[in-house]
């Protein structure tokens, strides 16, 4: 899955989006300039020639103009504005309760593993987990600007029900939306829907306040007494409804296109969690288990149709089905299902009971157990469908080495919950071995007066690690520290910004930056800071950044080569592909091979900030270009693959390690 061709797309469509809704509140404001002046004009004159009156009379309009687009404007920037926070926002706007690592019961803890494990496998930051506890449907979403402020929040229901590689399923649903930079247009669409209502809550509550009113008024005058506020009175309660019924029409619309640009996207994401799992039978399990639930997936939340268009399946009549149907889904998987969900019937009321037991971890024991004795799902289907995990499951492992967290034991992971622990880990990454004493004393000893009283006991963790690392490729050793700077995110801003700043001082003490020392750096910085200004900046074209791009590339090119020779022959081997196949341009014009200011540290940091602002597609092949570069040789080294891995983490390529 080309998950920046995805990206590019999401874009491309939040532009789309954009038009469309500016078309649509456009029509709602002049359908609201007639009506609201047809109104006046029948209370203040004959009512001939209403029409041409009305589109002549230009205070009228932009009177129009301002009031409903005032209304409009200021109900978007208010909902948006609340949603502030990111996915967390939107999350416990829908009730969630967070879940914070190694808490919770044994479902919700298999939970926080699940999306730690996918988030490391795709090298983003790990999303914030809810639990909307009163939910009893199953259900799931993801929300945020970002993959760095997302949030991954599931139903009870769907926590109780499913068994691990289901739920590794949905979780992998979720994750290719925040992937595919979907979720920036979601929370867009509910800002623009929540100010289009606005239209119709205004309307509302001008026409209860002019009918308040009126009754008033006339309770209080005699019946021959010319009431001259009457028709101001009656005008108001007309242009209340006017306005109730312009806003409810807007809304209408505005579901519909939430609903049209959110079917399609179910599909892709649905492919992306066979891709993440390479579990299909996972997938269409789950989906059959929500269609033989009683509940479904419905969700009751007070703003669960705000956010129908973020959830794995939708409760939602057809006309605002915000996705595909789900037999419709389940035979894109599973081609020979028949739309018979009664096969899994039994085994989701095994579950339900088992989780209101309170014995979830021995019912997830015991499904397995049933399922290979065949006493569940007529006719042997899931018995084969697990028989089939099992096999892609090995597989998987097999493949996948260190791309997962499994090389860490249970005993460590354990560890790495304690605050103490999780700074050992990081800090141990960059000690330097036992062989080299007086960098090493030299080390320890900052660590030490960095953290006051807590320092002897960071050192005490942190020489352990090291000795952890030592057996431990390069990719493993940083997958553990990202892991552990996780559990760092909710420490105070002052005590992050220390472990920064404590870690540049490690790295330096020895005067040299080495490949993984600078890897490491910017994973941490990126995990632990506030996102950079450039990545809620526009996109820049690439021939605004050949500067950046060929320091870049550059220094890929001399990275462990020996003479200027070799770093020039791995350059052309990289740029070689660099052209459009639809007229033969450049894809990126204007870079040339650097050979001055590559141990210039401040200078790459800054380009690579600068390069954020390069297009989905644009940083897909920077990317591509790397690895032609470091692979020219037909070998990449522990240097070249921590520096691939550093650009990629610094320039906000997300997707790229699942890409690669």
């Amino acid at each position: 899955m080309d998950f920046f061709e995805h990206q590019e797309r999401a874009r491309r469509l939040s532009r789309r989006m954009v038009w469309l809704v500016a078309l649509a509140v456009l029509g709602v404001l002049l359908v609201l300039n007639l009506l609201g002046g047809t109104v006046w004009l029948i209370l203040i004159e004959e009512p001939l020639s209403l029409l041409p009156r009305v589109l002549r009379e230009p205070k009228l309009l932009l009177a129009t103009l301002v009031f409903g687009g005032g209304i409009i404007l200021v109900g978007t920037l208010v909902k948006l504005y609340s949603l502030r926070g990111g996915g967390a926002a939107v999350a416990r706007a829908m009730g969630g309760t967070e879940i914070r690592p190694g808490t919770g019961s044994f479902a919700e803890r298999r939970l926080q593993n699940v999306v730690e494990e996918m988030a490391l496998a795709a090298g983003i930051r790990v999303p914030q987990v809810f639990v909307l506890r009163r939910e009893k449907g199953l259900n799931a979403f993801a929300a945020g600007y970002s993959p760095d402020d997302a949030a991954v929040a599931v139903t009870q229901g769907l926590l109780d029900t499913l068994n691990r590689a289901e739920l590794q399923a949905v979780i992998g649903h979720e994750f290719s939306h925040i992937l595919n930079g979907d979720m920036r247009l979601n929370i867009r669409l509910i800002g623009v829907l929540g100010g289009i209502l606005c239209i119709s809550v205004a309307g509302r509550v001008i026409m209860e306040m002019a009918i308040r009113s009126l009754r008033h008024a006339s309770g209080g005058r005699s019946r021959n007494k010319k009431d001259d506020g009457t028709a101001v009175v009656l005008f108001f309660v007309l242009l209340g409804l006017a306005l109730w019924i312009i806003g409810s029409v807007g809304v209408f619309f505005g579901r519909l296109l939430q609903s049209a640009i959110s079917r399609q996207r179910e599909y892709l994401a649905d492919a992306s969690a066979i891709q993440f799992t390479r579990d299909p039978s996972a997938l269409a399990n789950a989906l059959k288990i929500i269609g033989a639930a009683p509940q479904g997936a419905r969700v009751r939340a007070g703003h669960a149709t705000e956010v129908s268009h973020m959830l794995f399946a939708s409760g939602m009549a057809s006309l605002f089905a915000t996705h595909p149907p789900l037999v419709r889904r389940i035979r894109r998987i599973d081609p020979g299902f028949d739309g018979n969900f009664s096969a899994v019937g039994n085994l989701l009321a095994i579950r339900q009971q088992a989780a209101r037991d309170g014995g979830t971890e021995q019912a997830e024991e015991d499904d397995e157990r049933r399922l290979r004795e065949g006493l569940l799902a007529p006719g042997g289907v899931l018995h084969q469908a697990l028989r089939a995990t099992e096999a892609k499951a090995a597989a998987r492992a097999a493949a996948a080495g260190d791309r997962t967290s499994a090389w860490l034991t249970t005993e460590e992971r354990a560890a790495l919950r304690n605050p103490t622990e999780a700074v050992g880990c990081i800090y141990g990454a960059l000690l330097a071995p036992e062989s080299a004493p007086l960098l090493r004393e030299r080390q320890t000893a900052s660590i030490a007066a960095a953290h006051g009283t807590h320092g002897e006991s960071i050192v005490q963790s942190a020489t352990g690690w090291q000795r952890r690392h030592q057996n431990r490729t390069a990719r493993q050793r940083r997958m553990a520290c990202e892991l552990a700077a996780e559990q760092l995110r909710h420490h105070p801003p002052a005590e992050r910004e220390r472990i920064v700043e404590q870690i540049t001082t490690l790295s330096r003490l020895d005067s040299n930056i080495d490949d993984f020392e600078f890897a490491l750096g910017y994973l941490i910085r990126r995990r632990l800071r506030p996102e950079p200004p450039a990545a809620r900046m526009s996109s820049l074209p690439p021939a605004a950044l050949a500067g950046e791009i060929s320091l870049v590339l550059s220094m890929l090119a001399h990275t462990g080569q020996t003479n200027p020779q070799d770093a020039a022959a791995a350059w052309e081997a990289g740029v070689r592909g660099l052209t459009d196949t639809t007229d033969g341009a450049s894809l990126f014009p204007g870079i040339a091979l650097v050979t001055q200011g590559l141990d210039d540290l401040t200078a790459i940091e800054n380009a690579l900030e600068r390069l954020i602002r390069l297009t989905p597609i644009c940083k897909r092949e920077l990317l591509n270009t790397g690895m032609r570069i470091i692979s020219h040789d037909h070998t990449i080294t522990d240097a070249e693959e921590n520096m691939i891995a550093a650009i990629a983490d610094a320039i906000h390529a997300y997707g790229w390690q699942m890409a690669a």
